[in-house]
């Protein structure tokens, strides 16, 4: 879960410093009411998931995943949404960014 949590920040589906704080902690409550505001602004202005998902913030979640050691789940994980997005992303995409990356 940890992974995932780093992606939706680095896809830009999270607010910053949000994946990182753990469950028990209060400042996760703050992140749901900031995540709550947020969501009402980007529908007023029109702004959808779609927009947000594209294939640079894909390469940069796949890059944040390879440098921080993250779960191999996200090399299926990342084409799924990115097929959802109507995005080409693939696995071998995914492993690309991978062997480049330093861990």
């Amino acid at each position: 879960a940890n992974t995932m949590a780093t992606v939706s920040e680095a896809i830009g589906l999270a607010l910053p410093y949000s994946a990182g704080a753990p469950a028990p902690y209060e400042i996760r409550d703050r992140f749901c009411a900031a995540a709550g505001e947020k969501v009402m602004e980007l529908i007023a202005k029109n702004i959808r998931p779609r927009q947000i998902v594209t294939r640079q913030a894909l390469e940069n979640a796949a890059t944040v995943v390879a440098a921080s050691g993250g779960s191999t789940n996200a090399a299926l994980h990342l084409p799924a949404i990115a097929h959802e997005a109507g995005i080409k992303f693939d696995l071998f995409d995914v492993a690309e960014i991978f062997r480049r990356t330093p861990y």
